[in-house]
């Protein structure tokens, strides 16, 4: 079983009424008590073997960006009694909260939801061939490649069984060749590959950007069509997009997972990070991805499930 704790707080309002004895009793509370009040914990069963707590901690964000000793304590002994009573394996507090705060089991949310957005490609390629009413293995995709080789391999490996069409724009042309000729004969796959990027997206339909274009020295204007999922930064004076730029995702979660959570959550989570927390936990992967972001079978796994639960992608356009 895999228990995951997710700590939230109180609103800043809350508790500053003037009201000597209630402030009086509540700092002693504080001082000697580790047990929470009733109703502060919540659980959702969000799959067999697998829950998520909610847990609302008697403090507000403005008390533990610099708590003294006693809060700090009392703090410790809230989470320890938690994961005890709850068998919490790994529990997380909001983005928003001091690096300091990490207490045992219990760190600050890792999880940005960039990872998830990574790994959602085909997803959003899927979202684009709608949108221009073709088959996906119809569209024609170029990737603009930036530094380092695995996150390139993770997504021509990835397209080499919906793509007909794929064109990489690098600088390290041999390089990419090489891991070009191992993906076919693995896949029978071909891949254009140029250094010119005004040759590169001429035809395509899709540009997946993992770099920074200024990095790129592009002699002449450029006018593309395509649409573009960018995970790098598009801004250059030398080509002109018309149609959509891709820069971010947001995330519908499971209604069913909405509902067991509460609306509380969505205070100090974004959906996107909660939709990698729930998916990266329950595929046993947990904080590994964020720093093995590139790896291929992470990715599809990822999206394998993200589908199968029944999560949806809305893509953030510019």
């Amino acid at each position: 079983m895999s228990n995951i704790g997710l700590m939230l707080l109180c609103h800043e309002k809350e508790g500053t009424k003037k009201n000597l004895i209630k402030n009086i009793f509540n700092i002693l509370r504080r001082l000697l008590s580790s047990n929470l009040p009733d109703g502060a914990i919540k659980k959702a069963e969000l799959y067999d073997e697998f829950n998520i707590f909610t847990v609302r901690l008697p403090y507000r964000l403005s008390e533990l960006k610099k708590p003294n000793f006693f809060t700090m304590h009392r703090l410790k002994k809230i989470i320890r009694k938690l994961c005890s009573d709850y068998s919490i394996d790994r529990c997380f507090f909001p983005g928003s909260m001091p690096e300091e705060l990490d207490i045992d089991c219990c760190i600050k949310n890792p999880f940005s939801g960039y990872f998830i957005y990574t790994a959602m490609l085909v997803n959003i390629l899927k979202i684009i061939s709608d949108r221009k009413g073709k088959d996906i293995r119809g569209l024609s995709v170029a990737i603009i490649h930036g530094r380092g080789h695995d996150l390139l391999y993770s997504y021509i490996k990835l397209l080499s069984t919906l793509s007909k069409y794929l064109t990489i724009i690098t600088h390290e042309k041999d390089n990419v060749e090489k891991i070009i000729d191992d993906i076919f004969e693995e896949t029978g796959l071909s891949v254009r590959v140029t250094d010119s990027v005004a040759s590169g997206i001429e035809d395509a339909e899709v540009i997946v950007n993992l770099t920074d274009l200024c990095d790129f020295n592009i002699s002449k204007n450029i006018k593309s069509n395509a649409s573009v999922i960018n995970y790098g930064s598009v801004k250059t004076d030398k080509i002109e997009f018309s149609d959509i730029i891709i820069n971010d995702i947001d995330i519908i979660l499971p209604k069913k997972f909405e509902e067991m959570m509460g609306k509380d959550v969505y205070k100090f989570y974004k959906k996107a990070e909660l939709a990698e927390i729930i998916l990266l936990n329950k595929l046993e992967i947990g904080t590994y991805a964020i720093g093995n972001s590139a790896d291929y079978t992470v990715i599809d796994n990822l999206s394998r499930q993200f589908q199968n639960d029944g999560f949806k992608l809305i893509p953030i356009i510019n």
